[in-house]
């Protein structure tokens, strides 16, 4: 999450989950910036081969998925007549996190530091974090797992899409759901259609060593004002099928989940 600018006390949040017959610890940081962080992006204009960082092209593939399927059904809630804007991976955003999350600063006291819109091009950027490794960065967009940024959605609906609200209070509005809503953003003033991200094992995490996760994203999402889906409100009714003028209109199911509508002129 990276709103513009983000002020918010550091939490963590910790959680136990099984791993075979042993309980792994994993914990997240609420990401605080710092006026003395560094944001670097891509050392070249051009991004190295592949995915463009250390994702595997599995897990790109992986995570544009979870993005594209948590936006379609934002969408279907909150604004079912709108068109799904989808994200796409982009290697150079790739290589700009993973230069991030390469970088001591991102994960410096064991925490997790946003770098500048200011500084990195004004990508949007979220963070996550576990212990111990091996690295799997499917776990931000586990529903499961009650740290990840998709879990985040439960409290977005229980604000049914606010608008972003930098002045809102710490734990309230964009500071408690603002992973979710750039993963979902589609505002018409700045739509996200790129996402990249980028990994690193063996960084300090709380007390111990693990690993970071950093997506960055363009265009970035969770600025004031805005809302991630626009017309909010709750979902509308389905149109109701037209007919010609006069015209009986018979129902003809072709299947579980089609039905059409034949208007039959006198």
């Amino acid at each position: 999450m990276n709103a513009k600018p983000l002020a918010t006390a550091a939490a963590m949040i910790c959680g136990l989950i099984m791993v075979g017959p042993a309980a792994v610890a994993q914990v997240r940081a609420v990401p605080v910036p710092g006026a003395d962080e560094r944001a670097p992006v891509c050392p070249s204009a051009t991004a190295p081969p592949g995915t463009g960082s250390q994702i595997s092209t599995a897990d790109a593939a992986d995570i544009v998925r979870a993005h594209n399927e948590a936006r379609r059904e934002a969408v279907q809630k909150y604004s079912p007549g709108l068109s799904v804007v989808p994200v796409k991976w982009d290697p150079k955003l790739a290589c700009d996190a993973q230069a991030w999350a390469d970088d001591p600063a991102s994960s410096q006291g064991g925490a997790l530091h946003h770098s500048g819109r200011g500084q990195n091009g004004d990508e949007g950027e979220n963070l996550f974090n576990a212990f111990p490794g091996p690295a799997r960065p499917m776990m931000a967009l586990d529903p499961s797992v009650n740290f990840s940024w998709i879990a985040e959605k439960s409290k977005f609906d229980a604000d049914n899409n606010a608008p972003v609200n930098d002045k809102a209070a710490p734990g309230t509005n964009h500071h408690a759901w603002g992973h979710y809503s750039q993963m979902v953003w589609m505002s018409p003033t700045s739509p996200t259609t790129s996402i990249g991200c980028g990994v690193k094992q063996g960084v300090p995490v709380s007390t111990g060593t693990g690993w970071i996760l950093v997506c960055r994203y363009l265009a970035a999402g969770n600025n004031d004002g805005q809302q991630a889906i626009p017309g909010g409100g709750g979902p509308v009714p389905p149109p109701k099928p037209s007919s010609l003028s006069g015209a009986a209109v018979t129902m003809a199911q072709q299947s579980d989940r089609q039905l059409t509508a034949l208007a039959v002129d006198r």
